[in-house]
């Protein structure tokens, strides 16, 4: 079994900002990732997946090693 450890940081939410995805209640994961300087974006939501933005990037787990450069 493989276990990794994940560093995070607990950002507040913000109250008003622009609407960017489908799902109200994926924005506020939106903004504290905007307003955190967050690169990457790991998820299955078909509603990140489908967004098109630079920064931060949304991609599934599966697309992150490709990404990063690392092959099988």
């Amino acid at each position: 079994m493989l276990l990794a450890r994940v560093s995070y940081e607990l950002i507040s939410a913000v109250d008003h900002a622009e609407k960017l995805i489908r799902d109200a209640k994926d924005q506020p994961i939106i903004n504290a990732a905007i307003v955190s300087d967050v690169d990457i974006i790991l998820t299955g939501d078909r509603d990140f997946l489908t967004l098109d933005m630079e920064h931060p990037k949304c991609m599934s787990v599966a697309q992150f090693p490709e990404s990063e450069g690392v092959e099988d």
